[in-house]
Protein backbone atom coordinates (compact mmCIF):
# COMPACT_ATOMS: atom_id res chain seq x y z
CA UNK A 1 0.00 0.00 0.00
CA UNK A 2 1.08 3.42 -0.32
CA UNK A 3 1.49 3.88 3.54
CA UNK A 4 -2.46 3.97 4.43
CA UNK A 5 -2.25 0.74 6.86
CA UNK A 6 1.61 0.52 7.77
CA UNK A 7 3.33 1.96 10.14
CA UNK A 8 5.86 4.16 9.59
CA UNK A 9 4.85 5.63 6.81
CA UNK A 10 7.31 5.29 3.87
CA UNK A 11 7.75 8.47 1.04
CA UNK A 12 6.01 7.05 -2.03
CA UNK A 13 8.93 8.17 -4.22
CA UNK A 14 10.65 5.40 -2.24
CA UNK A 15 8.26 2.71 -2.22
CA UNK A 16 8.60 0.34 -4.90
CA UNK A 17 5.10 -0.83 -4.60
CA UNK A 18 4.18 3.01 -5.44
CA UNK A 19 5.96 2.56 -8.80
CA UNK A 20 3.71 -0.72 -9.48
CA UNK A 21 0.93 1.19 -9.29
CA UNK A 22 2.54 3.84 -11.48
CA UNK A 23 3.26 0.98 -14.08
CA UNK A 24 -0.14 -0.08 -13.75
CA UNK A 25 -1.51 3.48 -14.59
CA UNK A 26 0.56 3.64 -17.23
CA UNK A 27 -0.24 -0.04 -18.96
CA UNK A 28 -4.22 1.27 -18.35
CA UNK A 29 -3.49 3.92 -20.98
CA UNK A 30 -1.63 1.32 -23.37
CA UNK A 31 -4.35 -0.74 -23.23
CA UNK A 32 -6.95 0.87 -23.54
CA UNK A 33 -10.03 0.76 -26.09
CA UNK A 34 -9.26 2.19 -29.34
CA UNK A 35 -12.91 3.64 -30.35
CA UNK A 36 -12.75 3.44 -34.02
CA UNK A 37 -15.62 4.72 -35.33
CA UNK A 38 -17.19 3.18 -38.79
CA UNK A 39 -16.28 5.04 -41.62
CA UNK A 40 -18.37 6.89 -43.96
CA UNK A 41 -19.78 4.70 -47.02
CA UNK A 42 -17.55 4.24 -49.84
CA UNK A 43 -19.08 4.74 -53.54
CA UNK A 44 -18.68 2.37 -56.12
CA UNK A 45 -20.13 1.62 -59.32
CA UNK A 46 -20.87 -2.53 -58.77
CA UNK A 47 -24.46 -3.25 -57.97
CA UNK A 48 -25.60 -2.79 -54.65
CA UNK A 49 -25.67 -6.31 -52.14
CA UNK A 50 -28.64 -7.25 -50.83
CA UNK A 51 -28.95 -6.43 -47.08
CA UNK A 52 -30.75 -8.37 -44.87
CA UNK A 53 -30.92 -7.48 -41.13
CA UNK A 54 -32.24 -10.22 -38.73
CA UNK A 55 -33.10 -9.07 -35.36
CA UNK A 56 -33.75 -11.85 -32.18
CA UNK A 57 -36.75 -10.99 -30.43
CA UNK A 58 -37.62 -12.59 -26.90
CA UNK A 59 -40.19 -9.68 -25.26
CA UNK A 60 -39.05 -6.92 -27.28
CA UNK A 61 -42.21 -4.87 -27.89
CA UNK A 62 -40.62 -1.76 -26.23
CA UNK A 63 -37.38 -2.11 -27.91
CA UNK A 64 -38.63 -2.43 -31.34
CA UNK A 65 -40.83 0.15 -31.34
CA UNK A 66 -37.93 2.43 -31.66
CA UNK A 67 -35.98 0.18 -33.62
CA UNK A 68 -37.89 -0.95 -36.63
CA UNK A 69 -39.03 3.07 -37.78
CA UNK A 70 -35.04 3.65 -37.89
CA UNK A 71 -34.30 0.59 -40.31
CA UNK A 72 -37.15 1.99 -42.63
CA UNK A 73 -35.01 5.09 -42.76
CA UNK A 74 -32.08 3.54 -44.10
CA UNK A 75 -29.97 5.43 -46.70
CA UNK A 76 -29.12 1.64 -47.46
CA UNK A 77 -32.33 -0.55 -48.93
CA UNK A 78 -33.08 -3.17 -46.51
CA UNK A 79 -34.99 -6.27 -45.75
CA UNK A 80 -36.21 -6.85 -42.08
CA UNK A 81 -36.69 -10.01 -40.55
CA UNK A 82 -37.44 -10.05 -36.76
CA UNK A 83 -37.32 -13.60 -35.68
CA UNK A 84 -40.30 -13.43 -32.87
CA UNK A 85 -38.57 -16.17 -30.19
CA UNK A 86 -41.27 -17.41 -28.24
CA UNK A 87 -42.64 -14.00 -27.21
CA UNK A 88 -45.53 -13.55 -24.65
CA UNK A 89 -46.07 -9.91 -25.36
CA UNK A 90 -46.97 -8.15 -28.72
CA UNK A 91 -43.50 -8.42 -30.52
CA UNK A 92 -44.74 -10.11 -33.47
CA UNK A 93 -47.30 -7.75 -33.84
CA UNK A 94 -45.41 -4.63 -33.40
CA UNK A 95 -42.82 -5.76 -36.24
CA UNK A 96 -45.80 -6.48 -38.69
CA UNK A 97 -46.99 -3.09 -38.14
CA UNK A 98 -43.51 -1.57 -38.43
CA UNK A 99 -43.18 -3.25 -41.63
CA UNK A 100 -40.86 -6.25 -40.58
CA UNK A 101 -40.73 -10.02 -42.00
CA UNK A 102 -41.71 -11.98 -38.85
CA UNK A 103 -40.87 -15.09 -38.51
CA UNK A 104 -42.06 -17.54 -35.68
CA UNK A 105 -39.14 -19.64 -34.28
CA UNK A 106 -39.69 -22.88 -34.14
CA UNK A 107 -39.61 -24.96 -31.24
CA UNK A 108 -36.23 -24.51 -29.22
CA UNK A 109 -33.66 -27.74 -30.20
CA UNK A 110 -31.74 -29.46 -27.44
CA UNK A 111 -28.01 -27.44 -27.75
CA UNK A 112 -29.01 -24.29 -28.68
CA UNK A 113 -29.56 -21.10 -27.17
CA UNK A 114 -32.71 -18.70 -27.46
CA UNK A 115 -30.50 -15.98 -29.64
CA UNK A 116 -28.71 -18.49 -31.88
CA UNK A 117 -31.64 -20.77 -32.85
CA UNK A 118 -33.53 -17.30 -33.77
CA UNK A 119 -30.77 -15.68 -35.47
CA UNK A 120 -30.19 -18.77 -37.68
CA UNK A 121 -33.47 -19.53 -38.77
CA UNK A 122 -33.63 -15.83 -39.93
CA UNK A 123 -30.12 -16.20 -41.54
CA UNK A 124 -31.10 -18.98 -43.46
CA UNK A 125 -34.36 -17.30 -44.27
CA UNK A 126 -32.79 -14.99 -46.34
CA UNK A 127 -29.26 -17.09 -48.00
CA UNK A 128 -27.95 -14.15 -50.42
CA UNK A 129 -26.38 -11.09 -50.00
CA UNK A 130 -25.10 -9.40 -46.91
CA UNK A 131 -26.43 -10.85 -43.44
CA UNK A 132 -26.81 -7.99 -40.27
CA UNK A 133 -27.54 -8.73 -37.13
CA UNK A 134 -29.13 -6.57 -34.79
CA UNK A 135 -30.18 -6.45 -30.86
CA UNK A 136 -33.42 -5.22 -30.42
CA UNK A 137 -32.72 -2.48 -27.92
CA UNK A 138 -30.14 -1.13 -30.06
CA UNK A 139 -30.89 2.44 -32.09
CA UNK A 140 -29.09 2.83 -35.15
CA UNK A 141 -28.21 6.37 -37.15
CA UNK A 142 -29.29 6.30 -40.73
CA UNK A 143 -26.57 5.45 -42.68
CA UNK A 144 -25.44 2.40 -40.33
CA UNK A 145 -26.33 0.08 -43.12
CA UNK A 146 -24.75 1.79 -45.82
CA UNK A 147 -21.23 2.48 -43.27
CA UNK A 148 -21.69 -1.83 -42.29
CA UNK A 149 -22.29 -2.49 -46.28
CA UNK A 150 -19.51 -1.15 -47.49
CA UNK A 151 -16.96 -1.82 -45.29
CA UNK A 152 -18.65 -6.09 -45.48
CA UNK A 153 -18.23 -5.19 -49.67
CA UNK A 154 -14.45 -4.21 -48.82
CA UNK A 155 -13.41 -7.80 -47.51
CA UNK A 156 -14.24 -10.66 -46.43
CA UNK A 157 -14.68 -11.43 -42.61
CA UNK A 158 -16.75 -10.09 -39.95
CA UNK A 159 -17.50 -6.55 -38.51
CA UNK A 160 -18.84 -6.01 -35.62
CA UNK A 161 -19.59 -2.70 -33.78
CA UNK A 162 -19.66 -2.24 -29.43
CA UNK A 163 -22.95 0.53 -29.59
CA UNK A 164 -22.64 3.46 -27.36
CA UNK A 165 -24.54 3.45 -24.00
CA UNK A 166 -26.55 5.84 -23.72
CA UNK A 167 -28.33 5.85 -19.93
CA UNK A 168 -30.86 7.29 -18.34
CA UNK A 169 -31.29 6.60 -14.75
CA UNK A 170 -28.06 6.69 -11.86
CA UNK A 171 -28.38 3.14 -11.35
CA UNK A 172 -27.41 1.89 -15.22
CA UNK A 173 -24.27 4.06 -14.89
CA UNK A 174 -23.31 0.93 -12.42
CA UNK A 175 -22.59 -0.53 -15.52
CA UNK A 176 -19.25 1.64 -15.90
CA UNK A 177 -16.76 -0.74 -14.64
CA UNK A 178 -18.20 -3.87 -16.94
CA UNK A 179 -18.65 -1.99 -19.85
CA UNK A 180 -14.54 -0.64 -19.69
CA UNK A 181 -13.23 -4.30 -18.71
CA UNK A 182 -15.40 -5.55 -21.92
CA UNK A 183 -14.09 -3.16 -24.59
CA UNK A 184 -10.74 -3.33 -23.15
CA UNK A 185 -11.12 -7.38 -22.72
CA UNK A 186 -12.39 -7.54 -26.02
CA UNK A 187 -9.16 -5.27 -28.11
CA UNK A 188 -11.99 -2.56 -29.23
CA UNK A 189 -10.56 -1.78 -32.26
CA UNK A 190 -7.20 -3.30 -32.44
CA UNK A 191 -6.37 -5.95 -34.46
CA UNK A 192 -7.68 -10.07 -33.33
CA UNK A 193 -10.14 -8.23 -31.52
CA UNK A 194 -13.45 -10.04 -30.51
CA UNK A 195 -16.60 -9.77 -32.09
CA UNK A 196 -19.87 -8.01 -30.40
CA UNK A 197 -22.94 -9.60 -30.69
CA UNK A 198 -25.17 -6.36 -30.43
CA UNK A 199 -24.31 -5.82 -33.89
CA UNK A 200 -22.98 -8.25 -36.83
CA UNK A 201 -22.32 -7.82 -40.42
CA UNK A 202 -20.91 -10.52 -42.65
CA UNK A 203 -21.18 -11.78 -46.36
CA UNK A 204 -23.53 -14.21 -46.36
CA UNK A 205 -21.57 -16.45 -47.87
CA UNK A 206 -18.92 -16.22 -45.27
CA UNK A 207 -21.45 -16.68 -43.03
CA UNK A 208 -22.60 -20.12 -43.82
CA UNK A 209 -19.22 -21.01 -45.13
CA UNK A 210 -17.79 -20.29 -41.79
CA UNK A 211 -20.65 -23.01 -40.15
CA UNK A 212 -22.74 -19.26 -38.62
CA UNK A 213 -24.60 -19.51 -35.19
CA UNK A 214 -24.78 -23.19 -35.83
CA UNK A 215 -21.21 -23.76 -35.17
CA UNK A 216 -22.01 -22.28 -31.73
CA UNK A 217 -25.24 -23.10 -31.19
CA UNK A 218 -24.82 -23.62 -27.32
CA UNK A 219 -22.61 -21.03 -26.22
CA UNK A 220 -24.06 -17.85 -23.96
CA UNK A 221 -20.93 -15.78 -25.72
CA UNK A 222 -21.64 -16.86 -29.30
CA UNK A 223 -20.55 -13.38 -30.49
CA UNK A 224 -16.81 -13.82 -29.38
CA UNK A 225 -17.10 -17.78 -30.90
CA UNK A 226 -18.28 -16.54 -33.78
CA UNK A 227 -15.25 -14.16 -34.51
CA UNK A 228 -13.00 -17.02 -33.33
CA UNK A 229 -14.49 -19.26 -36.37
CA UNK A 230 -13.78 -16.79 -38.58
CA UNK A 231 -10.78 -16.17 -37.83
CA UNK A 232 -9.99 -20.01 -37.83
CA UNK A 233 -11.27 -19.64 -41.16
CA UNK A 234 -8.48 -17.24 -42.49
CA UNK A 235 -11.25 -14.21 -42.19
CA UNK A 236 -10.68 -11.09 -40.61
CA UNK A 237 -12.69 -9.81 -37.68
CA UNK A 238 -13.20 -5.81 -37.34
CA UNK A 239 -14.47 -4.33 -34.31
CA UNK A 240 -15.88 -0.39 -34.17
CA UNK A 241 -17.06 1.64 -31.94
CA UNK A 242 -20.96 2.73 -32.00
CA UNK A 243 -20.85 6.68 -30.68
CA UNK A 244 -22.63 8.62 -33.73
CA UNK A 245 -23.77 5.48 -35.55
CA UNK A 246 -25.75 3.18 -33.34
CA UNK A 247 -26.38 2.86 -29.42
CA UNK A 248 -28.12 1.45 -26.94
CA UNK A 249 -29.66 1.23 -23.29
CA UNK A 250 -28.46 -2.11 -21.79
CA UNK A 251 -30.05 -1.94 -18.54
CA UNK A 252 -33.10 0.15 -18.50
CA UNK A 253 -34.82 -1.58 -15.43
CA UNK A 254 -32.25 -0.89 -12.85
CA UNK A 255 -30.05 -3.11 -10.67
CA UNK A 256 -31.79 -5.83 -11.03
CA UNK A 257 -31.64 -6.52 -15.21
CA UNK A 258 -28.24 -5.28 -15.27
CA UNK A 259 -26.92 -8.09 -12.81
CA UNK A 260 -28.60 -10.89 -14.05
CA UNK A 261 -27.36 -9.63 -17.70
CA UNK A 262 -23.93 -9.50 -16.32
CA UNK A 263 -23.98 -12.94 -14.25
CA UNK A 264 -24.71 -14.68 -17.59
CA UNK A 265 -21.34 -13.68 -20.11
CA UNK A 266 -19.02 -11.69 -17.43
CA UNK A 267 -17.27 -14.74 -16.32
CA UNK A 268 -16.91 -16.28 -20.02
CA UNK A 269 -16.72 -13.27 -21.65
CA UNK A 270 -13.71 -11.89 -19.93
CA UNK A 271 -11.93 -15.15 -19.43
CA UNK A 272 -12.29 -16.08 -22.89
CA UNK A 273 -9.98 -13.42 -24.29
CA UNK A 274 -6.14 -13.94 -24.82
CA UNK A 275 -4.47 -15.03 -21.90
CA UNK A 276 -1.27 -12.68 -21.86
CA UNK A 277 -3.92 -9.94 -22.86
CA UNK A 278 -6.26 -10.91 -19.76
CA UNK A 279 -3.39 -10.84 -17.00
CA UNK A 280 -2.90 -7.64 -18.28
CA UNK A 281 -6.28 -5.96 -18.00
CA UNK A 282 -6.63 -8.16 -14.32
CA UNK A 283 -2.78 -6.54 -13.05
CA UNK A 284 -4.35 -2.60 -14.58
CA UNK A 285 -7.61 -3.19 -12.48
CA UNK A 286 -5.60 -4.77 -9.25
CA UNK A 287 -4.37 -0.52 -9.34
CA UNK A 288 -8.30 0.36 -9.88
CA UNK A 289 -9.13 -1.86 -6.84
CA UNK A 290 -6.10 0.16 -4.24
CA UNK A 291 -6.68 3.55 -5.47
CA UNK A 292 -10.43 2.96 -4.69
CA UNK A 293 -8.93 1.75 -1.27
CA UNK A 294 -6.79 4.06 -0.28
CA UNK A 295 -8.26 7.28 0.06
CA UNK A 296 -11.23 5.52 1.10
CA UNK A 297 -9.17 3.77 4.18
CA UNK A 298 -7.13 6.87 5.18
CA UNK A 299 -10.13 9.29 5.49
CA UNK A 300 -12.40 6.53 7.32
CA UNK A 301 -9.59 5.75 9.97
CA UNK A 302 -8.58 9.14 10.42
CA UNK A 303 -12.65 9.93 11.36
CA UNK A 304 -13.24 6.39 13.55
CA UNK A 305 -9.21 6.94 15.34
CA UNK A 306 -8.99 11.15 15.22
CA UNK A 307 -5.27 10.18 14.01
CA UNK A 308 -4.93 12.18 10.95
CA UNK A 309 -2.90 10.32 8.08
CA UNK A 310 0.80 11.84 7.26
CA UNK A 311 0.79 14.76 4.66
CA UNK A 312 3.08 12.42 2.32
CA UNK A 313 -0.09 9.22 2.62
CA UNK A 314 -2.76 11.53 2.28
CA UNK A 315 -1.21 13.28 -0.53
CA UNK A 316 -0.30 10.03 -2.66
CA UNK A 317 -3.77 8.40 -1.52
CA UNK A 318 -5.33 11.71 -3.38
CA UNK A 319 -3.00 11.27 -6.36
CA UNK A 320 -3.66 7.86 -7.07
CA UNK A 321 -7.42 8.18 -6.55
CA UNK A 322 -7.62 10.93 -8.97
CA UNK A 323 -5.15 9.58 -11.32
CA UNK A 324 -6.96 6.51 -11.63
CA UNK A 325 -10.73 8.41 -11.63
CA UNK A 326 -9.43 11.00 -14.51
CA UNK A 327 -8.34 7.74 -16.82
CA UNK A 328 -11.21 5.59 -16.17
CA UNK A 329 -13.43 8.93 -17.57
CA UNK A 330 -11.24 9.33 -20.99
CA UNK A 331 -11.44 5.70 -21.16
CA UNK A 332 -15.19 5.50 -20.87
CA UNK A 333 -16.19 8.58 -22.55
CA UNK A 334 -16.17 7.21 -25.72
CA UNK A 335 -18.07 3.92 -24.59
CA UNK A 336 -20.97 6.11 -23.00
CA UNK A 337 -22.58 8.99 -21.75
CA UNK A 338 -21.35 7.82 -18.26
CA UNK A 339 -20.10 10.80 -16.78
CA UNK A 340 -18.45 11.36 -13.84
CA UNK A 341 -19.04 8.03 -12.96
CA UNK A 342 -15.21 6.81 -12.09
CA UNK A 343 -15.85 9.50 -9.19
CA UNK A 344 -17.84 6.51 -7.37
CA UNK A 345 -14.43 4.04 -7.96
CA UNK A 346 -15.34 2.45 -4.86
CA UNK A 347 -18.87 1.66 -5.59
CA UNK A 348 -17.98 0.01 -9.14
CA UNK A 349 -15.62 -1.89 -7.81
CA UNK A 350 -17.52 -3.47 -5.04
CA UNK A 351 -20.39 -4.16 -7.67
CA UNK A 352 -17.87 -6.09 -10.41
CA UNK A 353 -16.70 -8.22 -7.71
CA UNK A 354 -19.56 -9.27 -6.70
CA UNK A 355 -21.32 -9.61 -9.96
CA UNK A 356 -17.92 -10.96 -11.04
CA UNK A 357 -18.14 -13.80 -8.75
CA UNK A 358 -21.65 -14.56 -8.33
CA UNK A 359 -20.90 -15.36 -12.11
CA UNK A 360 -18.01 -17.19 -11.57
CA UNK A 361 -20.55 -19.84 -9.33
CA UNK A 362 -23.16 -19.87 -11.72
CA UNK A 363 -20.91 -20.53 -14.66
CA UNK A 364 -19.43 -23.47 -12.62
CA UNK A 365 -22.88 -24.63 -11.42
CA UNK A 366 -23.41 -24.73 -15.32
CA UNK A 367 -26.77 -22.79 -15.58
CA UNK A 368 -27.95 -19.47 -15.22
CA UNK A 369 -31.60 -17.51 -15.76
CA UNK A 370 -32.10 -15.02 -18.33
CA UNK A 371 -35.85 -14.07 -19.85
CA UNK A 372 -37.14 -16.50 -18.41
CA UNK A 373 -34.96 -19.32 -19.75
CA UNK A 374 -32.77 -21.58 -17.58
CA UNK A 375 -29.23 -21.26 -19.99
CA UNK A 376 -26.32 -23.50 -20.26
CA UNK A 377 -23.07 -22.34 -19.41
CA UNK A 378 -21.14 -25.28 -20.72
CA UNK A 379 -20.19 -24.67 -23.84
Amino acid sequence: MLGASRCPPKSPLVDFYSWTLLFRWLLGWGMRPIARPLPEPVDTDTPRARVNIVVPARNEEANLKNLLPRLSNQTYPCTVTVVDDHSTDKTAEVARANGAIVLESKDLPIGWTGKNWACWQGANENPDGLLVFLDADTLPSKTLIARLASQVEMANGLISVQPFHRMFKWSERFAATFNLLGAMGARLGRKASLAFGPVLATKSSDYFAVGGHKLVSNSIIEDVELGRAYEAAGLDVKTFAGHNQVEFRMYPEGIGQMFEGFTKNLAPALLSSNWLWSLGVIFWFSGVMVASWELPYALAKWALTGVAPTTSVLVAAVILYVGYAIQICVMLKPLGNFGISAAFMPLGVITFIGVFGWSVIRAAKGDIKWKGRTVSTKT
